[in-house]
Parts: structure tokens; C-alpha cells; sequence
């Protein structure tokens, strides 16, 4: 077992915060280190210095890539989540509905209830979804960081640590509620489209005499 290894099992659980991830992006961006190419003559002098602080930074950078795709895995994996995203969605387009229907036949304090309680749930989804968005856009930053690192100079234990993080950065974010429905900003505008849809439905049923 290598010494990163025994390291990565003996590391215990850290905390994975959009914050932290932002920061690490920057430090894989600007490390003088990580992007420095040295010439032979340094790289001669410096090497042992030089490779530790690579390998130091590496599974820093390893542990939390790792945190934010353990906490996305069990987020798709959560049947709960899915069911409970799936009936926040169903919920939304009846609701909202029957809030609208209300509000026709409403004035003053009851109105104002309505137009609240539709802006709170609307801001929530909203939020919801660009929160995964923002999941997403980071491991997409996390690989193109690790691609642009001068990696040619590291020596073989940090060239395999780099490897690896190279591979899992490919592995694209998403989290899925209902029935595989991805929750970025994509779907949220297709369940917004949907739901004006069904609102707009129901209006020209009413003013066309239906049974509102």
C-alpha cells in the first residue's frame, strides 16, 4: 500500500463546502508549484523538496474532489430524495394552480397570501436547482484546472494521484429526483415552461366557460 493510500484510509470524513471548492480552484489555478515548469538544473536541486509539496497539494485537492463526489453519489443514489423531489415538483404545478384559482376569486389580504406563498415556493425550486447547476460548473472547473498543470515534471507516485483525479473529474455531476429528472437549470426552465402550460390551460378554460 503507498503512502497516499494509507493517507486516504486513515483520513477521516471532511466537510465539502461550495466555499472550500472555490478555493481549491483557485489554488490549483495559481500555485507556483503546481504550474511552475522547472528547469533541469532546479528540478535537480529542488526535486525532493519539490515533489513532496506537489504530492501535500495533490491529496488536499484528491480529498475534497472526493467529498463533493461522495456527497452527489449518495444525493443520486437516495431513493427518498427522488420520491420527495418527484412530489415537490407534482406538488408545485397543483398547487400553484389551485393558488391561482384562488386568487381569481380573491381580494385584498388573501391575494397578498397567495402571491407570498407562490413567490416563496417559486424562489425555493429556483434555488434547488441552480445549487446543482453550481455542483455541476465546479467539477467541470476542477478538470480543466487539472488539465492545464504543467504535470510532466512530477515523479511517478504523483503523476498516478494526478491520473486518478484526472479520471474521476470526467465522470459528469448530476442528481436525479422523480423519474431521472436532472435538477439544473435546464430543467428547471422546462418545469417552469411546463407549468405556465398547465396555468394557461386552466385560464382560457375559464374564460371560455368551463367550470371556474
Amino acid at each position: 500500500m503507498t503512502a497516499f493510500e494509507e493517507k486516504e484510509n486513515a483520513a477521516s470524513p471532511r466537510q465539502c463546502t461550495v466555499s472550500q471548492v472555490d478555493w481549491f480552484l483557485e489554488l490549483m489555478e495559481e500555485d507556483y508549484h503546481l504550474n511552475f515548469e522547472m528547469d533541469d538544473e532546479g528540478l535537480s536541486t529542488y526535486d525532493h523538496m519539490y515533489q513532496a509539496h506537489i504530492y501535500s497539494n495533490l491529496v488536499d485537492i484528491y480529498h475534497y474532489q472526493f467529498e463533493m463526489l461522495r456527497i452527489v453519489r449518495e444525493c443520486t443514489e437516495s431513493l427518498t430524495l427522488k420520491i420527495v423531489g418527484g412530489l415537490i415538483l407534482l406538488f408545485g404545478v397543483w398547487f400553484m394552480s389551485l393558488l391561482v384559482i384562488l386568487m381569481y376569486f380573491s381580494t385584498g389580504d388573501i391575494w397578498l397570501i397567495c402571491i407570498a406563498i407562490i413567490f416563496i415556493y417559486a424562489l425555493s425550486v429556483t434555488v434547488l436547482f441552480n445549487s446543482c447547476e453550481i455542483c455541476e460548473n465546479l467539477q467541470t472547473e476542477f478538470y480543466n484546472s487539472l488539465c492545464n498543470m504543467t504535470w510532466f515534471f512530477w515523479n511517478q507516485q504523483n503523476k498516478r494521484i494526478y491520473l486518478f483525479m484526472l479520471m474521476n473529474s470526467q465522470q459528469a455531476i448530476h442528481l436525479y429526483i422523480s423519474f431521472n429528472v436532472p435538477v439544473n437549470r435546464k430543467s428547471l426552465l422546462l418545469y417552469i415552461r411546463n407549468t405556465y402550460g398547465f396555468l394557461n390551460f386552466l385560464y382560457q378554460l375559464n374564460i371560455s366557460g368551463g367550470p371556474f
